[in-house]
Formats: structure tokens, sequence, C-alpha cells
């Protein structure tokens, strides 16, 4: 998945006061210190990221753990995912599996009750309902459906 970072807004009378009332070197550092902020962003929002990719499997994820494991609080991360893929954390790792799911039904080397806790739900059932939210399919039809492609 691609990373969004957000720059900030500035507006005409902004960067007009910014370049009339400070230094040339003012400028320079207030532009480096924007830099500095993006580049710690694109950071902690790719580490968390990779770090769902990593551990999606663990069926206690949790925006908690995430929040620890980062060094970012919680309100961070999930307004970062809100923001950026309008969805909230548990969603987010909800499509995160079930985007393995459907890998893993296409290899067809696995049951359905395997693939759920392969993937990192606890039940069965679970997977079955979140499959079925999410393709509006169940994880036999799709696998059914793929066959027939």
């Amino acid at each position: 998945m691609d990373i969004l970072v957000q720059l900030p807004i500035f507006n005409d009378d902004e960067l007009m006061n910014l370049s009339q009332n400070n230094s040339q070197n003012d400028i320079t550092i207030f532009y480096q210190r924007i830099d500095a902020e993006l580049i710690e962003k694109k950071n902690w929002t790719s580490n968390l990221i990779n770090y769902i990719d990593e551990n999606y499997t663990n069926p206690n994820l949790s925006l908690k753990e995430v929040a620890f494991e980062l060094g970012k609080n919680e309100k961070a991360i999930s307004k970062y995912l809100k923001e950026t893929y309008l969805l909230s954390f548990k969603q987010y790792l909800n499509n995160v599996r079930l985007e393995k799911a459907t890998e893993l039904i296409k290899e067809e080397l696995n049951s359905f009750k395997e693939i759920a806790y392969l993937v990192g739900y606890a039940s069965s059932n679970h997977f079955t309902r979140a499959f079925k939210l999410r393709y509006n399919i169940t994880p036999t039809e799709y696998k059914l459906s793929e066959i027939d492609v």
C-alpha cells in the first residue's frame, strides 16, 4: 500500500509574512524543520504499515500493542489511518487479513478454517463474517468464482 504524507498548508498571507519578517536563514531553518517533520512522519507511518504487515497473523494484535511498539499514541495512529485510508485501525487490520486470505484461497492448499487462523482470526466463523462483509460473498463462493475464471 502506498503511504501518503499530508503536507502543511500555508496561505499566501502566511508565506508573505514569513518572507517579509524573517531573514533568508530563518526561512531556510523553517523549511528544514518542515522537511524533518515530514521525514519523521513518513518513517513512523512506514513503520506502522510494516508492523501491521508483519504481525497481522496475531489474533490479539491491537491498536494499543502497535502504539506501544512504535512509541506512538493510539490517537495519532488512528488519525493517520482515518485520514489516509478512511479506515479505523480495526478496519485496516481486517482488510490486510482478508487480502492475505484471498491469496491463500487462490493457492488452494488450506481449508478455510486453517486460512482463518493463518491470517489472524481466532475463529473461522468470525473470518467468514468479515469476509462476507468485505466482499459480499462467502469464502466458499469466492473460491468457486476463482475456479471459474
